[in-house]
């Protein structure tokens, strides 16, 4: 047996809690999640998307509906496959619940539990997962319209300003 096989058997998978905010920004990562998904706490708490944990393929489908299923029915649950920071896949049982504070939701908490060890690293996704990190980090800094269409509280409604109109430039020093 090669030194990178471990026997099935010797796999325990250990449910790991990760919490976000209505923007998807990691709010807590448990010591489990740090070593399931590889990245620490500070590299995640308050500095990272979820989206980051997730295939890139899945991420346009699978959060948004995971996400609306989570509000509207309590909860989400499936079997998935998510990322490591090494860019090794594994599939896992995910659950999503919304994190409600004084009535209103605040956020997400997910539940990950591993059905099976991280698989190998194919190098094609190396440099993807170089050149991801920072266009993730950066959209993070636009508020998520997902996140405001799936919170139950009205928007405030803007207040009407009335702007001056613009004249034509013959009309500046008189009629």
């Amino acid at each position: 047996m090669a030194s990178g096989d471990a026997p099935k058997e010797a796999f325990e998978g250990k449910t790991s809690v990760i919490t976000c905010d209505m923007n998807g920004i990691v709010q807590e990562y448990a010591a489990d999640a740090a070593a399931l998904f590889g990245w620490s706490q500070d590299e995640v708490i308050g500095k990272m998307s979820v989206a980051m944990f997730h295939v890139p393929r899945n991420v346009p489908t699978l959060v948004p509906r995971l996400l609306r299923e989570a509000v509207e029915k309590g909860k989400f649950e499936e079997e998935v496959v998510l990322m490591r920071k090494d860019a090794s896949t594994f599939r896992a049982r995910l659950t999503v619940r919304p994190l409600v504070r004084d009535g209103t939701q605040v956020g997400f908490m997910g539940m990950t539990h591993p059905l099976e060890p991280p698989g190998e690293v194919p190098v094609g996704r190396l440099w993807f997962q170089a050149l991801r990190v920072p266009f993730l980090i950066a959209a993070r800094r636009r508020p998520s319209r997902l996140a405001g269409r799936l919170s139950r509280r009205p928007r405030p409604s803007r207040p009407r300003v009335a702007r001056p109109r613009l004249r034509p430039s013959g009309d500046e020093h008189g009629e």
